[in-house]
Formats: C-alpha cells, sequence, structure tokens
C-alpha cells in the first residue's frame, strides 16, 4: 500500500476521523466474532460509531470516514473550543 493520509477533526461532542488511501474499492467489512470466543482482526468501525462510510473523490483514491460519540469531560467545550 502507498500513502495514507489521516484528519481529524472535533465538532462539539463528536470526532469525524478520515482515512485516505490510493484504493477504489469499497472497505472490507470484518465479519463479527463467533459466540465461541473468536477474535477479530482490526477495528469494526461500525460497532465504535455513530455513523461512518466510505466516498470516491474527484482526486482519486477513496476515503473512509467515522464519527465518534465523545463523553462530556472530552467535547470541545472542555477543550478550550466554542
Amino acid at each position: 500500500m502507498g500513502m495514507i493520509v489521516l484528519r481529524m477533526r472535533m465538532e462539539q461532542r463528536s470526532l469525524l476521523v478520515e482515512v485516505w488511501d490510493d484504493r477504489t474499492e469499497p472497505p472490507a467489512i470484518p465479519e463479527p466474532p463467533s459466540e465461541e470466543g473468536g477474535q477479530v482482526e482490526g477495528l469494526a468501525v461500525g460497532s465504535v460509531s455513530k455513523a461512518w462510510d466510505y466516498y470516491l473523490p474527484g482526486s482519486g483514491g477513496r476515503v473512509v470516514w467515522a464519527e465518534l460519540h465523545l463523553p462530556h469531560s472530552l467535547g470541545a467545550a472542555t477543550m478550550g473550543e466554542s
């Protein structure tokens, strides 16, 4: 794999995370762990995010994004932003 670009932006009580890479196929969604205690390699973004998706920008590659909920103690208001 070539270059990967990560961008994060805090908005009130959410953290928006975007990852760009040079691929154009949809992101692979891992299978959930089995009830026998199996493990999943990687992170299932859908299980930890409020929303997520991907898009193909006009400049090429793909961007996978996720919106993560922040607890009140980590919200933008407590980080000196308004």
